[in-house]
């Protein structure tokens, strides 16, 4: 199993499914598996989700919601295909 349907399936254990709400549509974003990247949908809201890392040169965890372009440079999320909340 992946880091992120690890980290989903234990967010919906403890949080989503006590509270009544459904994930459906998993899809792991394997460009961003460091954080466990992914998308999915929870109550029909459009979640983009990362784990945040230890970097060897920062103090703390890094989390950052970009996605890549076609050539594979960091890019903000259009307005158009943003997701209704970041996890």
């Amino acid at each position: 199993m992946s880091k992120f349907n690890d980290a989903i399936t234990e967010l919906n254990n403890r949080i989503y499914d006590p509270n009544n709400l459904v994930v459906t549509n998993l899809h792991e974003e394997k460009q961003n598996s460091e954080y466990a990247g992914g998308t999915f949908q929870l109550n029909h809201r459009t979640i983009r989700f990362r784990m945040s890392k230890v970097t060897p040169n920062k103090v703390g965890q890094f989390v950052s919601f970009w996605e890549k372009d076609e050539n594979m440079k960091n890019q903000a999320f259009p307005y158009e295909s943003a997701p209704d909340l970041l996890v």
